[in-house]
């Protein structure tokens, strides 16, 4: 891509706008700091000399990008100081709220995702169904309580559902076959 052709105000508000469609009303004050940040990504990547066919979809996935990393960093702040995690600040929720959404590559990708956590994390598979059906962690918690004893706090489950989420988007990324693919699919699914 050619400094030259490039419009810095457009490709900023561009990611501002994206920046504010993921964000769906929450964490106003940090959105434009996102969409700065999203921006250095940016012009990191096309001062790299890459270029691409859909420069849109590259801003937009580079916005995206940004946004999961804050989610990701104000979620790390919260539990440092002991906070709740709330099931709409996590990644995949963010993404999968979002409309436009095939009702039926959703589905698809939630039952691989799902069958991968069957084969490879048995505990995350049945986390996994609970998240797709919409469920708080506070009604999870209250349907895994037994006459054996109380059942998890729903901060303890919702983290636990933070590393099946990064458990499966490390290895789909590690992976140069079926898995990166999947994610692939689950990435183009939900942007």
């Amino acid at each position: 891509m050619t400094e030259g052709l490039r419009n810095h105000r457009r490709e900023f508000e561009f990611l501002k706008r994206r920046v504010g469609g993921l964000a769906r009303g929450r964490f106003a004050d940090d959105q434009e700091d996102v969409a700065m940040d999203a921006w250095v990504r940016l012009d990191r990547w096309a001062r790299k000399g890459n270029e691409a066919h859909n420069f849109e979809a590259v801003m937009m996935s580079i916005a995206e990008r940004a946004w999961l990393d804050f989610l990701d960093r104000k979620e790390s702040r919260l539990k440092r100081r002991g906070g709740e995690t709330p099931i709409d600040n996590e990644p995949i929720a963010a993404l999968v709220e979002k409309r436009g959404v095939d009702p039926a590559d959703l589905a698809l990708v939630r039952f691989a995702v799902s069958e991968w956590f069957r084969a490879n994390k048995p505990r995350c598979a049945a986390l996994a169904k609970h998240y797709f059906a919409g469920r708080s962690w506070k009604e999870v918690s209250n349907l895994e309580a037994t006459v054996e004893g109380p059942a998890e706090k729903p901060n303890s489950i919702a983290q636990r559902w933070h590393r099946c989420q990064h458990a499966f988007i490390s290895a789909a990324r590690a992976d140069h076959g079926r898995l990166a693919q999947l994610l692939s699919d689950f990435e183009g699914v939900v942007t």
